[in-house]
This record gives structure tokens, C-alpha cells and sequence, in this order.
């Protein structure tokens, strides 16, 4: 059974300790950075040239105001623009329709942007808190509330998943030390959960395929470019935009205790649901687990074959130190983390501004 790799080295243990000076920049060149995007650019045309895209002239006419005024409601996030290689912006015509247009300012609000790519990236990204949805078919379908809860922190049966349907259900001991790894929001935002340095959405937004009421969980992965893979560059991603990348830090982080985990790897074959958008149905394996004392799950990635994830509960967290961090943007320069320009290529999702 494969388990998380362990350090060969001790990295110091201070916060605020300082980085090894032999190890190589972590971070692609500019040049590199700048190949991404252009290689991008294919995508990004064909989806400003889409029949859903309309010039802001003609936005303006559909909201019976002036182009002056579109430029203005774009630049405050109460319409979506898109930037072009060209002067000007071309905006999605069925944002004005009244249930979209009514949520577009306050989804700029919750995401902390105002950026155009990054707003329609997220409507249009399946989300497993949404059942699978889009935001922009939740919204249509008069769900906007969740919507906008699950913006804030950045498939249902009626038939529930207990832990007695499956026909083993080992425990997995993670040894100490043991090396995950973890894509976080780089600053916490309101709302959030704080242990140590490690932030975690509020518990009550249940957004993860593990998450339990009223219950940390974090959503760790035994190398950085599964925690990538499985947090930006997800098979259903429309778009990864450098304004959330920037947003966005690596974890590494070491077990300082053993944990012990309900082991649901030889399962993943044999129960899709298990790395499905169903998440009622995992949700309440979790909620199971944790009330049989494990600390947390270990499963097989949805997004990379052969690749392990790891979901720790509550308390187990605190058995958890950061090593290091790595922001996803090399700060001064803009330069993609080498993980993240490599998950791009690998998953073939656009990179936006």
C-alpha cells in the first residue's frame, strides 16, 4: 500500500525561517510565464468570439445605457468584461437577464474581484458544493444564496453511503514524519479557520467531497502537483487565472504524531461515487468516520491517476507543522510556481490574466 513520502532532510521548524540558499528558485522564467499565457490566447479568442459574447456597444443597448457606462460598471465589478488583445471588452449577453445581473455585483463582492476572466471562470466551473452545477445554472435555477456562500470562501440521492455498504473498511496508519502537501488562500478571509498556519473555509459551507458539520477538515495530497491538480486544475476548470494563482501559496506540511485514517484507495474502483460531485453521499461516510474515531480519510485523486489525498478532521490538524510556503506567483516578478506552469501544461486548462 502506497503511503505519503517521507523528508530526507529537516527543514527548520520557525515561521519564519529562512530558505536553504542552494535550493533552485521554485518559480519558471518570465519567458516561460509568458508562453503559458500566449499559448492561452487560442482559447481565450474562441471564447470571446462565442455567439453568447456581445461589444459593449451592444451591451450598452441591452441595458439601455451608454458605453461610457458599461466601462464603468466593469471596472467595479457590477458587469462581467472581458479584456481583449485589442482595445475594449466583449461581455457575456446573458449576464443582463434579471436573476445574473442581480447577483453579478455581489459575486464580485464575495470573490474580492472585479476581473473578468475570473468571474466568468467561476460561473461557469462545475462545483461539487453545487451538485455538479455551473454558479451560473445554480443562479438561473433561483440558488443564488449558495451561490454567493460558496464564493465567500472560494449530486444527491436519497439513498445515503454508510461505511457498513463497503465490504472492507481498513484503517491506514500515516506514520510521523510523513510530508502532504496543501493549495491555500494566502491571507484568511472572513470566516475562516485557523489552525496554526494552516486556513480552512468555514465548516459550515460542507463544499469538500469530506467535509463534516460544524468540523474542520483540510484537504491535504502526497505531492504538490496533485494538491494543483486537485484544487486549480481540475478536470471540469474552464480557466486558471494568475489573479488567483496570485492568491494562492503551496504548503508543505510534515505529520508530527500518527494518524489514523479509514482507508477508501481499494475502493475507488468499485464505488465511482466515491470521486464523484455527489457529495452527500461522501459527506456522510465522513460524518461516519469521524464518529468512529479515525482522524481523516485517505482516497485516491479524482485528477490524477495513481495519486493519493487526504481529508483530516478537526482535531488531527493540530498534529499537522507547516515546513515551508511557497506563493503560486514568485511576488515582484508575477513568475508561475513550476508546480502550478506544469499542471497548467499537463491539464491542458487555459491560463487567464
Amino acid at each position: 500500500m502506497k503511503t505519503a513520502s517521507t523528508p530526507q532532510t529537516s527543514a527548520p521548524s520557525s515561521a519564519h525561517a529562512t530558505r536553504a540558499p542552494q535550493r533552485p528558485s521554485p518559480y519558471v522564467s518570465a519567458a516561460q510565464t509568458r508562453s503559458l499565457l500566449a499559448g492561452s490566447l487560442a482559447a481565450r479568442t474562441e471564447r470571446l468570439q462565442a455567439g453568447d459574447m456581445v461589444t459593449t456597444e451592444q451591451a450598452a443597448e441591452l441595458a439601455s445605457t451608454t458605453r461610457v457606462t458599461i466601462n464603468a460598471w466593469i471596472a467595479k465589478g457590477r458587469a462581467i468584461g472581458l479584456t481583449q488583445t485589442r482595445r475594449g471588452f466583449r461581455l457575456p449577453k446573458w449576464q443582463f437577464e434579471p436573476g445574473l445581473w442581480d447577483a453579478v455585483p455581489e459575486l464580485a463582492k464575495a470573490l474580492g474581484t472585479s476581473e473578468g476572466w475570473t468571474l466568468l471562470s467561476f460561473l461557469e466551473t462545475p462545483l461539487g458544493g453545487l451538485s455538479g452545477r455551473t454558479p451560473r445554472q445554480a443562479i438561473e435555477q433561483g440558488d443564488t444564496s449558495r451561490v454567493l456562500v460558496l464564493a465567500s470562501a472560494e449530486g444527491t440521492c436519497s439513498t445515503r453511503m454508510k461505511l457498513a455498504d463497503l465490504e472492507f473498511a481498513p484503517s491506514f496508519d500515516l506514520p510521523a514524519p510523513s510530508v502532504l502537501y496543501r493549495i491555500q488562500r494566502a491571507r484568511a478571509r472572513r470566516g475562516s479557520q485557523r489552525v496554526g498556519r494552516i486556513l480552512l473555509p468555514p465548516p459550515h459551507l460542507l463544499s469538500g467531497r469530506f467535509d463534516v458539520p460544524d468540523l474542520s477538515v483540510g484537504y491535504f495530497a502526497e505531492s504538490p502537483e496533485t494538491a494543483v491538480y486537485e484544487s486549480l486544475c481540475r478536470r471540469e476548470a474552464t480557466a486558471v487565472s494568475m489573479q488567483a494563482a496570485a492568491m494562492r501559496t503551496l504548503l508543505c506540511v510534515q505529520t508530527t504524531q500518527p494518524l489514523t485514517l479509514l482507508d477508501l484507495r481499494m475502493h475507488a474502483s468499485s464505488w465511482p461515487v466515491l470521486q464523484s460531485l455527489r457529495l452527500s453521499h461522501t459527506q456522510e461516510l465522513a460524518a461516519e468516520a469521524h464518529a468512529q474515531s479515525f482522524a481523516g480519510v485517505v482516497y485516491c485523486s479524482a485528477q490524477q491517476h495513481n495519486m493519493h489525498c487526504y481529508a483530516i478532521f478537526g482535531e488531527a490538524l493540530t498534529r499537522l507543522r507547516v515546513v515551508w510556503t511557497e506563493r503560486l506567483t514568485e511576488p515582484g516578478t508575477g513568475n508561475l510556481h513550476a508546480v502550478l506552469a506544469g499542471a497548467i501544461k499537463g491539464s491542458q486548462v487555459p491560463l487567464v490574466p
